[in-house]
């Protein structure tokens, strides 16, 4: 069968690749290349599994292309399937969505194996929309490319300073992400507490600046223009945005000084810094690659992963809130000593999720479970994660 004859039954590997396409066009601004490449040839790589398992089962090339896309459809799509249908129109559990696109993969085994028909032309047409599909959606990627990715200009910030001591000293940028002013924690959210905590940060001889304001509301446009040092000109580039945060004008500033750049990621765009000399973070997998995870039929298994037990030990990274914990731990301990470990003096930028991020914490630290959290309101879910930060 010549090359030609096998482009009708490409639809599996068209679905297969789908979702990372798809992910990658409606998050271009923040998801690299390097990121996007290995995801889709571990996708291609389980769709060709697919195919050929379903291929002993029909010995019929027709037959099993079309099982094939059945199958990775509901297991690759699944919570959009679960969301958009079942719970939304019908309200079903997870398990009965689970139970029914089962049922219906198993029917159309059963169909397909009894059927007498050419299915060529269903064939055909599978093809066809699903490779349009991923067509546009790379013609969006490249279009995208072509907009917003160019590099940022090597200015030079000027800086003077009437500080004439040759001491280099550490320094350290810290974010609390979604952390709210006292004001804030106290007349909204009741926490007297906070004016403890104030007073305590000022006899140490910190300038705690009242009243402050954010220039942006996200903090994908905040911390460009902090890092850079000066107001970003066009906040809807997002692309330029990222690309600043990451060869960023204080980076470079304190290079030539010869200081040490130390990134401690978050799960976000900050995940990690191609320029930083050393970047702190756990997990294996990539912010956009849980995204794809948690789409697939498997992802409801958070709920076991999650927690204590062999099971969790093991494969606690495929639980976001446990990794969350988990990461926010790691990163305290080692933003504690790594500067001690350093030679050269460091500059470290640390991006933390909380008090914001995936309600991972209760206020001593521990990881709370799931029914733990929802007893709560969200205002005392923040205030445990803001109180233990």
């Amino acid at each position: 069968m010549t090359i030609r004859k096998y482009l009708p039954y490409l639809h599996p590997l068209f679905i297969a690749i789908a979702p990372a396409i798809f992910l990658w066009d409606k998050n271009f601004g923040e998801v690299r290349f390097t990121e996007v490449l290995p995801t889709v040839i571990i996708l291609l790589v389980f769709g060709l599994c697919i195919v050929a398992v379903l291929h002993i089962l029909f010995r019929n090339v027709q037959k099993s292309a079309l099982a094939a896309s059945v199958l990775l459809f509901i297991v690759l799509f699944f919570s959009y399937i679960n969301t958009i249908f079942f719970s939304t129109i019908i309200q079903l559990r997870w398990r009965w969505s689970f139970i029914i696109l089962t049922l219906f993969f198993l029917l159309v085994l059963y169909l397909l194996k009894r059927t007498k028909k050419k299915l060529l032309p269903i064939n055909q047409v599978l093809a066809v929309t699903t490779g349009i599909f991923v067509l546009l959606s790379m013609f969006q990627v490249g279009n995208q490319y072509r907009e917003q990715y160019y590099s940022i200009p090597a200015e030079q910030v000027a800086i003077s300073s009437n500080d004439s001591s040759d001491e280099l000293r550490d320094i350290y940028y810290i974010i609390l992400d979604g952390y709210s002013s006292p004001e804030v924690v106290r007349e909204v959210l009741g926490y007297k507490e906070i004016d403890t905590f104030v007073s305590s940060l000022e006899t140490e001889g910190f300038f705690v600046a009242s009243q402050s304001r954010s220039n942006y509301g996200a903090t994908r446009l905040s911390l460009p223009s902090s890092l850079n040092m000066k107001y970003l000109e066009s906040p809807e580039s997002v692309k330029k945005h990222y690309l600043m945060l990451d060869d960023n004008q204080v980076k470079n500033f304190l290079k030539p000084y010869g200081y040490t750049y130390i990134h401690f990621g978050s799960d976000s765009f900050t995940f990690n810094n191609s320029y930083a000399d050393i970047n702190i973070n756990v997990g294996i997998f990539t912010p956009y690659q849980m995204a794809l995870w948690e789409n697939t039929i498997l992802s409801p298994l958070e709920t076991i992963l999650g927690g204590h037990g062999v099971i969790a030990e093991n494969l606690g990274f495929l639980n976001r809130r446990q990794l969350q914990w988990e990461r926010t731990h790691f990163k305290l301990d080692r933003l504690a000593e790594i500067a001690d470990e350093q030679e050269n003096p460091v500059f470290i930028f640390a991006h933390f999720l909380v008090p914001q991020g995936s309600n991972s914490l209760d206020a001593q630290g521990n990881f709370p479970t799931q029914e733990e959290v929802a007893k709560k309101t969200r205002s005392e879910v923040y205030i445990d994660q803001m109180t233990y930060i």
